[in-house]
């Protein structure tokens, strides 16, 4: 028998959406570069509306581990490079490669 309480299951509920949400926003800039100005846009909003009120600690934490996690998927590029994959852009086995495919160099005109 579970002794959780209605109040305690809703903050699980909001923080796991709050973790959900952070992972999309954080595979969202690991994906294309118009992402970069609306996850910012849409991380202000959402500070903005969570200032008021209660404590909003545990809201930020949790969003903020879910961005982490999925911006970790940009630690796995530098491996998968390293195992000279067919399709390669920009080689990023190092820290110049990687910051060279964030900044989307391929795409600039020469």
């Amino acid at each position: 028998m579970s002794h959780e309480t209605e109040q305690d299951r809703l903050i699980n509920r909001r923080q796991a959406i709050f973790r959900v949400t952070g992972l999309l926003g954080g595979l969202s800039l690991t994906m294309h570069p118009v992402m970069r100005g609306l996850v910012p846009i849409a991380a202000f909003f959402f500070v903005v509306e969570r200032l008021g009120g209660r404590d909003r600690r545990a809201e930020f934490v949790h969003a903020g581990l879910g961005l982490l996690a999925g911006l970790a998927i940009l630690l796995y590029l530098p491996i998968r490079a390293a195992s000279s994959p067919y399709l390669n852009w920009e080689n990023p086995v190092d820290l110049r490669g990687v910051m060279r495919l964030l900044g989307m160099t391929v795409y600039r005109s020469p």
